[in-house]
């Protein structure tokens, strides 16, 4: 657990040295650290971790690195390099991105909604727009997390109706525990 919240947080220096506010060296430093710890003999967790934070890089190689996890037979692996492209600020992920907000799996559509966010992927609207609908509340809260990000007039309207609908069924929940209570 140690090493996985270690690696995990390692995320946010390598971003602060992609905007260049690390001394020199440091960025590849860590890098250098977690590259180790991802070939190493760790734990899953351990290696999620380390490509989710190597995702903030721009260094050669990490693309890389990302498509492998993608194409690895470890689903934990394949979630972590979803995360990973959304860190990525690269648009070249945005197929990839697409295609897994219709994954059968709710964690994968999870990742895929926040990283469509992430890349702020326009086209990803609609796609976003009917996970509103998913069975799965963490779906449903990272689609709505995404279209915030997104903006544009069809996300602000699908929002809106999604909130209107929550005050609608939340006065209908209060309305019936008063009539219980009664």
């Amino acid at each position: 657990d140690v090493r996985s919240t270690a690696a995990g947080a390692l995320g946010r220096f390598i971003l602060l040295g992609e905007m260049e506010a690390l001394p020199d060296g440091l960025q590849m430093e860590i890098e250098d650290l977690l590259l180790t710890a991802l070939r190493g003999p760790d734990v899953t967790a351990v290696r999620q971790c380390c490509i989710e934070s190597l995702g903030y890089s721009s260094s050669e190689g990490i693309h890389d690195l990302i498509e492998e996890s993608y194409q690895a037979e470890d689903d934990l692996l394949r979630l972590s390099s979803v995360h990973a492209m959304g860190h990525s600020a690269d648009p070249l992920w945005t197929p990839f991105v697409i295609e897994e907000l219709n994954s059968a799996s709710p964690a994968m559509r999870r990742e895929a909604a926040v990283a469509a966010g992430e890349l702020e992927i326009r086209s990803a609207t609609q796609s976003l727009i009917e996970l509103l609908e998913d069975v799965d509340d963490a779906v449903r809260d990272a689609a709505v997390w995404s279209l915030g990000q997104l903006g544009g007039d069809t996300a602000e309207r699908a929002l809106r109706e999604v909130a209107e609908t929550d005050e609608d069924e939340r006065s209908e929940e209060r309305r019936v525990g008063e009539e219980c209570r009664a």
